[in-house]
């Protein structure tokens, strides 16, 4: 079958919950110690929010794509064959849930996804790259519908906390990623 429609990944990521950038000082460093803890981000970089942020963009496209076309297929479709099938075709061919990645993945994993249109997501190559940056970005085995439920999960919550350290760090005049590296240290 053919790509899913862009109004089918539309629709599967406006369900996503609704964001509380108000969170408690202590809440937010809770937060931060856990986006610490599933991604692969180092702290210390200067733009390690950055890019975090533009892999978590291209996680949570890269998961719509998968649920649409396990959606297109029909009943009793898998949406970890559909995320196995997009690995295989990745750089690393490979079909294994985990990876052996640098920590912080580079903004040019998944291209400038903010220059591109709605219409880009129904390439199939496109997903294939998202595909490669949510397995770099996660300290997670993505193995079968479980995980990739638990991954959506993680993305979403790390989106919230995203938008909560953005909030955060203009009410502070200080750089997102320098916050979220103060936040995570207090939590040790």
């Amino acid at each position: 079958m053919g790509d899913p429609q862009p109004a089918a990944i539309t629709s599967h990521r406006a369900n996503a919950s609704v964001i509380d950038p108000s969170m408690s000082e202590s809440d937010l460093a809770e937060a931060a110690a856990n986006a610490a803890q599933v991604l692969r981000v180092d702290l210390t970089e200067p733009t390690c929010y950055e890019q975090a942020s533009e892999a978590l963009r291209a996680s949570e496209l890269a998961l719509a794509y998968v649920h649409a076309v396990a959606q297109q297929r029909g009943s009793g479709a898998i949406e970890a064959v559909v995320w196995r099938e997009l690995l295989s075709e990745g750089p690393d061919h490979s079909v294994a849930g985990g990876a052996l990645v640098p920590r912080t993945p580079p903004a040019a994993a998944h291209g400038d996804m903010t220059a591109l249109g709605v219409d880009w997501w129904t390439g199939r190559a496109e997903a294939v790259n998202a595909a490669s940056t949510l397995r770099g970005l996660l300290r997670l085995s993505l193995c079968d519908d479980t995980d990739l439920r638990l991954a959506r999960r993680v993305v979403g919550e790390t989106k919230r906390f995203f938008t909560a350290l953005l909030v955060a760090s203009e009410e502070r005049s200080v750089p997102p990623s320098k916050l979220w590296h103060a936040l995570d240290a207090l939590e040790r």
